[in-house]
């Protein structure tokens, strides 16, 4: 019910929704508290989105705002509360699932020109559910350092936030059964473009709140590998959960992770290079968490990812203005060495070039038993 509530600004917005999460969050049982926190977020935005239709008020602004104020309530909440760590990062990831979702959820379900771009179709959906995540994550990282959480934890706050985005943006696409990206058919499809968007708004999101924060290079390095393996790790465990293609999910997670942080990197300053590495190295690894997580592949949905962010960089340096080979040559070493590190990385160079058999070139001769030197025959 949105009876009584006023949002003609984004600053309003924000305050309304940090209001009704924290005091939902505070009345709610312990036992309660994640589904009461992620209840409230997804219908306080689809409120707040219904509200600023009906007054002509920017909609994107406004559940950016609401998304960022639901988590920094839902923060303040559990904080008032005695909550540890752990449990402040399930009130993130909750609040931040009930932003992304009840983002998409207002736009399908209204049907708008949301971009106000004179057409009603997934842009709306995509930028709706960008800015929903983009404003969960940031709200999630100002709560933390206002609370005095050291590094450490505010990783901890951004993980959480790209998971909740990331894992409620493909619930809300499987349960809205909507034909989102407009193709004429409902599949998996459109769920792979509302999480591309979550993903790259999540990303963005801690960029543009680390470095508001006053983060130095290293730390928000560190918030994007953190972002995008959240995210990244989220959808997958979601595409697990919804019978979802975990692959081709986790191949757009890891694109739009990348390509957000690209242009997060551009907006703010800061080094793009850095960005595109930490971005692939954090996807890489959150996909991998995320397939052991849920008993997925973990080769084949790695390998994915490492495509996904690969497609990402390219993208996040052709919209940016980036160099694309440097871009390109950052997001590579980035999901090699998560690769490496997990063991997952088939792609080893022996330093002896490709084998080329006779089946590949007819040219290729193979020698005798008796053609062969001593030391190489078998």
């Amino acid at each position: 019910d949105d009876a009584g509530i006023e949002v003609s600004s984004p600053e309003e917005a924000a305050a309304v929704a940090e209001a009704i999460v924290s005091t939902a969050v505070s009345s709610a049982k312990p036992s309660d508290s994640a589904e009461t926190t992620e209840v409230a977020t997804n219908t306080v935005i689809q409120a707040i989105a219904g509200i600023a239709a009906d007054t002509e008020t920017n909609i994107v602004e406004v559940v950016e705002a609401a998304s960022s104020g639901a988590t920094a309530g839902a923060v303040e909440a559990a904080i008032d509360a005695g909550a540890n760590t752990q449990q402040v990062a399930a009130a993130i990831e909750s609040a931040s699932s009930g932003a992304s979702s009840g983002a998409i959820e207002a736009a399908v379900n209204s049907a708008a020109d949301i971009n106000n771009d004179g057409v009603v179709d997934s842009r709306d959906v995509v930028e709706v559910v960008e800015a929903a995540s983009s404003g969960a994550t940031a709200g999630a990282v100002e709560a933390a350092v206002d609370a005095g959480a050291n590094t450490q934890q505010i990783d901890s706050a951004i993980e959480s936030a790209s998971s909740g985005a990331s894992s409620g943006a493909i619930e809300a696409a499987v349960n809205s059964a909507a034909d989102i990206n407009s193709d004429g058919v409902v599949d998996s499809r459109d769920v792979v473009e509302v999480v591309e968007a979550a993903s790259s708004g999540a990303t963005a999101g801690a960029v543009e709140a680390a470095v508001e924060a006053g983060a130095n290079s290293q730390q928000v390095a560190a918030a994007v590998e953190s972002a995008s393996s959240g995210a990244t790790s989220g959808a997958v465990q979601a595409a697990v959960d919804t019978g979802t293609d975990a692959i081709d999910v986790a191949e757009a997670a890891s694109s739009g992770a990348t390509s957000g942080a690209i242009q997060a990197a551009v907006d703010t300053g800061s080094s793009v290079t850095d960005a595109a590495e930490a971005a692939s190295s954090g996807s890489t690894t959150g996909a991998i968490e995320g397939a052991e997580a849920s008993g997925a592949d973990v080769n084949t949905v790695a390998d994915a990812a490492s495509a996904g962010a690969t497609t990402g960089a390219v993208e996040g340096a052709e919209s940016s203005g980036a160099n694309v080979t440097d871009v390109v040559d950052a997001a590579t070493t980035g999901s090699n060495d998560a690769q490496d590190a997990a063991g997952t990385n088939t792609d080893t160079d022996t330093g002896e070039g490709p084998v080329v058999t006779p089946e590949d070139d007819p040219t290729v001769q193979v020698p005798s038993g008796s053609e062969r030197s001593p030391e190489n025959r078998g």
